[in-house]
């Protein structure tokens, strides 16, 4: 896919869905209005929320042009997303859900990525975990990299587009007991929804590649038979369901060659495991466990405090070597 050159200071969407996240939301918009690049326009959609979302929403339109407030009948996220597709008008693209935040430099890290990677058509960054209150958990990924170059992101759509990776936190993912994934333990209920979950957020960037710009468009069309997700799998594996290998067959390979190397390993080696083995390892690998969170703390310590170290080492060659050449 060819993309077309960005304008030097592009406008970007800054696309937000809400179903009863008043408590949170008010600390979504907030983080949008305290970017540093200020060429944005925040679109939020009401998906049929019965709290105070909609009263915050009116009051933030209110007082800054810059946010366009939308509301609908509870329809799910990617009937919202669509809406606010329809009516973002930005050349570049960031979804925000209702319950996290982007730090200050997260829109201007993004559109300067962009412009220093013109080729790349999609951008991921590190996140940091917080409790509901925002205080420190640690850092998202934990144990890798993230991906980064050509990658089939979309190629459950027939296409493909180098990934943009910036290596620090920009955003917060807030953990406060009501998340779809961020869970200690998982159920078949809580299974269904992750799949459906990442099922709408799909369709929702199938459809605006399909009806995009030219060069987006240069995709093949969305396919009427939707390829099942990794969680889809893991759903068919908690609900012991004998066809398991058939619908991790049906998983575009590419997809799974995107993600980093032991993950890769873990979803290729499950197939074998027994229904309660998966189980047990499936909520040690994604889930949120206590043990866990410490040892992402732990790592983030260590990573902060050798990245220092190589700063400063760095530093202190730099100066030696220009005082020998002096």
């Amino acid at each position: 896919m060819v993309l077309g050159p960005l304008p030097k200071q592009p406008l970007v969407s800054i696309l937000i869905s809400s179903h009863n996240y008043a408590a949170f939301l008010g600390d979504a918009i907030e983080s949008c209005l305290s970017q540093a690049y200020n060429n944005l326009e925040i679109i939020i959609c009401d998906d049929g929320s019965t709290d105070a979302s909609q009263g915050i929403m009116a009051r933030y339109e209110s007082r800054d042009p810059r946010i366009k407030a939308i509301y609908q009948q509870n329809g799910g996220q990617a009937l919202a997303l669509n809406s606010a597709f329809r009516v973002g008008a930005g050349e570049i693209i960031c979804l925000l859900d209702a319950d996290d935040v982007f730090l200050p430099n997260k829109v201007e890290q993004v559109v300067a990525g962009f412009a220093a990677s013109p080729d790349s058509g999609f951008a991921i960054n590190r996140m940091t975990r917080v409790d509901k209150a925002r205080k420190y958990l640690g850092d998202i990924p934990m144990l890798y990299r993230l991906p980064s170059g050509w990658q089939a992101v979309f190629s459950c759509y027939g296409g493909m587009t180098p990934i943009l990776a910036i290596e620090v936190p920009l955003s917060e993912y807030r953990i406060h007991g009501a998340n779809i994934a961020a869970v200690r333990t998982f159920t078949e209920d809580r299974l269904q929804d992750l799949a459906i979950y990442e099922r709408e957020r799909w369709r929702v960037w199938r459809r605006y590649l399909a009806t995009s710009s030219s060069a987006l468009r240069s995709f093949s069309s969305p396919s009427s038979e939707e390829p099942p997700s990794l969680m889809a799998y893991a759903y068919a594996r908690f609900q012991s369901d004998p066809s398991f290998k058939a619908v991790y067959r049906a998983i575009p390979a590419d997809y799974i060659r995107t993600l980093p190397k032991w993950y890769q390993w873990y979803w290729r080696i499950s197939v074998l495991l027994p229904n309660w083995l998966f189980r047990r390892s499936f909520a040690f690998v994604y889930g949120q466990t206590p043990a866990k969170m410490l040892l992402s703390r732990v790592l983030s310590a260590h990573r902060k405090a050798f990245d220092c170290a190589t700063r400063a080492s760095r530093r202190t060659f730099a100066a030696g070597l220009k005082n020998h050449v002096r």
